[in-house]
């Protein structure tokens, strides 16, 4: 209890296992004394599709987490992975499949790769930042506009789409938002290009197939890495191209957000 104490407060305490509620996990156990352990959870599998996935940062399977306000150093993450060693010796049939640590902070992408190393994923203030953001645009989209769902990409990548056919106040058929949860790269043109493919083939195509012509689109994305796409870019490259094919992206805002350096909880 006394590293723990240490670490956070009750207030921020309760913040974090809210948090971590809204993002769909189920709490197992909280302030266990015997491995001190802040907290256990599962996010739970199931087949619905108006509910969020699994953050892509994260271990699949019951998962152990820990809340510090400290500076991050290698000897935290040690000790952390240790607790969950000591836990899992005991629990061979309930295992913990891997820890995060909730950071008040930002972790620097030398610090992610060591973690990940451990089986210890990282949670900054970028990462809490954008998974907040998923988390309100998926219940915007809902109450709003109708049907909102995620859709896996790859293990660093997701997006969220909403259908909006007529009678509707939106002048676009179709919503998107994309997240790239990656803290090693940016987000290139490239990859933009490659992630626009496959929501295309999944959620854009099947409609222009059976003859819906022309498409009107919102489309944007937010990265926990960075940016190297440009706005410029995205318009000469892909809007106009996507324009021939009778799919039009109507700008409302910016189509880029990057997180890096913005506070959160």
């Amino acid at each position: 209890m006394g590293e723990r104490a240490r670490s956070i407060g009750s207030e921020a305490e309760t913040k974090a296992w809210n948090f971590l509620r809204t993002l769909g996990y189920r709490i197992e156990d909280k302030n266990n004394e015997q491995y001190d352990i802040d907290c256990i959870a599962v996010f739970p599998s199931n087949d619905n599709k108006s509910a969020l996935v699994r953050p892509r940062f994260a271990p699949d399977g019951l998962t152990a987490f820990e809340v510090t306000e400290e500076t991050l150093r290698k000897r935290k993450v040690t000790n952390f992975k240790s607790k969950i060693e000591r836990y899992n010796t005991d629990n061979p049939e309930d295992r913990v499949q891997g820890g995060i640590l909730l950071v008040d902070q930002k972790i620097s992408p030398k610090m992610i790769g060591y973690m990940k190393n451990q089986d210890i994923w990282g949670w900054g203030l970028s990462r809490q930042r954008l998974y907040k953001e998923k988390w309100g645009i998926f219940h915007a989209w809902k109450e709003t506009l109708g049907l909102t769902m995620e859709v896996v990409l790859d293990e660093n990548a997701s997006y969220l789409v909403c259908s909006t056919p007529p009678p509707t106040k939106s002048d676009k058929l179709l919503h998107f938002a994309i997240f790239l949860d990656d803290d090693f790269h940016k987000l290139s043109l490239r990859r933009v290009i490659e992630m626009l493919d496959r929501v295309k083939d999944a959620s854009i195509t099947p409609l222009t197939k059976i003859g819906i012509s022309p498409i009107n689109i919102h489309i944007e994305f937010h990265s926990v890495g960075g940016l190297s796409a440009e706005e410029e870019e995205f318009e000469e490259t892909i809007a106009k191209f996507w324009k021939t094919d009778g799919i039009n992206i109507i700008k409302t805002k910016n189509y880029f957000f990057d997180y890096r350096t913005f506070s959160n909880l």
